[in-house]
């Protein structure tokens, strides 16, 4: 019987310590601030940020300023939460806002922007689009790109031009 309640005991110190532990790292971290410069390229990318307060979709905004303390950084408020964001290159062009210690991802597109939490694999705000963005997308309704996998028309085919005689 002693055996078994030392078996119990340390089984009920377990599962207390593996809830603790598990609450602990569920624990959200506080957002702080990148540390150090921008790179050449960040600082060219911030250039093409946009800035200001963007609507989005759910009645939801996000607004965007740049940090006067930092160049090239920006500061992120949606809803009460704020977070210090800074450019990060893309493959695609796409602008990259990013604040790695919580995973707040913020791309601006041509014709809309979304905000992500990276950690959460959640998306807090979608269709998020600035006056410039909007007439982006009302031009492709109009005149819609052409996609690399249309076929193109034809070229056309040159005429020869007659040699002059001698």
């Amino acid at each position: 019987m002693r055996r078994h309640r030392t078996t119990l005991a340390s089984l009920v110190f377990i599962l207390v310590a593996l809830h603790v532990g598990s609450a602990w790292a569920q624990t959200p971290a506080k957002p702080t601030a990148p540390a150090g410069a921008l790179s050449s390229e960040q600082l060219s990318i911030a250039q093409i940020v946009t800035t200001g307060r963007i609507a989005c979709a759910d009645k939801q905004s996000v607004t965007i300023t740049p940090n006067a303390k930092r160049e090239g950084a920006f500061e992120l408020q949606f809803g009460a939460a704020k977070y210090e964001v800074t450019p990060k290159p893309t493959l695609s062009g796409a602008v990259r806002l990013e604040e790695p210690v919580s995973g707040i991802v913020f791309m601006q597109l041509a014709n809309k922007s979304m905000l992500f939490n990276e950690k959460q694999s959640k998306r807090l705000a979608d269709d998020c689009m600035s006056d410039a963005q909007k007439a982006v997308t009302e031009k492709m309704k109009t005149q819609p790109t052409v996609s690399v996998l249309d076929t193109p028309a034809p070229a056309p085919t040159p005429t020869p031009t007659p040699t002059p005689a001698k």
